[in-house]
């Protein structure tokens, strides 16, 4: 099946420019060594997530101002954004990006080669990879032999003559058809976004790609090549007491694993081995190592939460948690009955929070079956 069949049947709202583009690029894809199912499905997928279905051609920049603060707001930005300057940007792209990825944001418009007012603007994502920045327009086009082309004129990223050459110039540049021969889209994710964002969704978008590609039933991972690093994950989380198989390929009980340590030590649940859980695991082991815990210890370091427990707080019913907040309250009986039943109120919220969240620790290893984005 080529790439033209699976832009036709799973994305058809696509734009015409990038559906001529896939119409006429077999032999660019071919050139580029994107032709494999497992290469071909890891590359479309990440376009097919930045482009929504083939349907966005530039960022669009026009945010709420709730959606301004989840993307750029502090702590997620290095922009910063305010509230304030969010309920006055929201709507206006221009100048939401000259905030934030141009001269109003210096240190990201230093990472981007932002170096004009209204480059923020100007080079905002583009194209099959949704390029961002004057420096990475420049740099594309050189790579691609059009010398300045897509920095003088930023649309043509977009246009069918060219569409896929940047596109698949950064993928080429990240080394990503060795990252897809061993099915690690966690590593293409990372190479494509520069972090996780929307990996559930390209790793959904992976799965029905790879499902109308794939020359034989059987799982990607099963088709993809041993990756030393994943192996050696895997033996770091055997010796945790984690029973895997050691084959390098990172699947279902891979993630499921990862998840399992992720939890156990308080970090995030996504099943992807980043370097904060890496650090994680190493610290472990090095317990293990110098004599600490014996590591099948380890694996249990945050202690499993009984059912019991779950159930009655570790003994005590909800009925008693009020009894006892009841009781708690008898020195403040002076005050008024309206306090008194904030007071107990507050009291069995927190303990129905508690027992939320134990219940969702205890469950985790059952939902973590259903709900990890795994490239099937």
């Amino acid at each position: 099946m080529r790439a033209i069949d699976v832009v036709r049947k799973l994305a058809p709202q696509a734009r015409s420019a990038y559906v001529q583009a896939f119409e006429e690029g077999d032999a660019l894809l071919a050139r580029y060594e994107v032709a494999a199912p497992l290469r071909l499905a890891h590359f479309l997928a990440q376009v097919m997530h930045e482009t929504g279905g083939l349907t966005v051609v530039r960022e669009s920049g026009t945010y709420s101002a709730a959606r301004i603060l989840q993307i750029f707001g502090a702590g997620r930005h290095s922009a910063a954004v305010t509230s304030a300057e969010a309920r006055r940007l929201a709507g206006d792209g221009p100048a939401l990006f000259e905030r934030v990825y141009g001269l109003g944001n210096p240190r990201k418009a230093r990472e981007l080669g932002n170096t004009q007012p209204g480059d923020g603007w100007l080079y905002r994502g583009n194209g099959l990879m949704q390029t961002t920045g004057r420096g990475a327009h420049h740099r594309l086009g050189e790579i691609c032999d059009l010398a300045d082309l897509f920095e003088t004129r930023p649309e043509a990223v977009s246009e069918p003559k060219y569409a896929l050459l940047p596109a698949l110039a950064e993928w080429q540049l990240g080394r990503c058809n060795a990252l897809a021969d061993r099915n690690d889209i966690r590593a293409i994710t990372r190479k494509i976004n520069g972090g996780y964002n929307g990996f559930a969704d390209r790793v959904a978008w992976f799965n029905r790609i790879y499902a109308l590609l794939r020359e034989q039933p059987i799982a990607s991972w099963e088709a993809a090549k041993a990756d030393p690093q994943t192996r050696r994950l895997q033996q770091d989380l055997s010796t945790l007491g984690f029973p895997l198989k050691i084959d390098g390929r990172y699947g279902r009980a891979t993630t499921r694993a990862v998840a399992e340590f992720q939890r156990r030590n308080g970090l995030a649940v996504d099943g992807i081995a980043g370097p904060v859980t890496l650090s994680s695991l190493k610290a472990r082991l090095s317990i293990a190592n110098s004599g600490g815990a014996p590591a099948a210890d380890l694996r249990q370091s945050q202690v499993r939460v009984p059912a019991e427990a779950v159930i009655g707080l570790g003994g005590v019913g909800l009925g008693e948690l009020a009894r006892n907040a009841v009781a708690a309250l008898q020195p403040f009986a002076d005050l008024s009955e309206a306090v008194r039943w904030l007071a107990l109120g507050l009291t069995v919220a927190g303990g129905a929070v508690i027992a939320y969240g134990l219940a969702r620790q205890a469950l985790a290893p059952v939902l973590l079956r259903s709900q990890l984005p795994v490239a099937a």
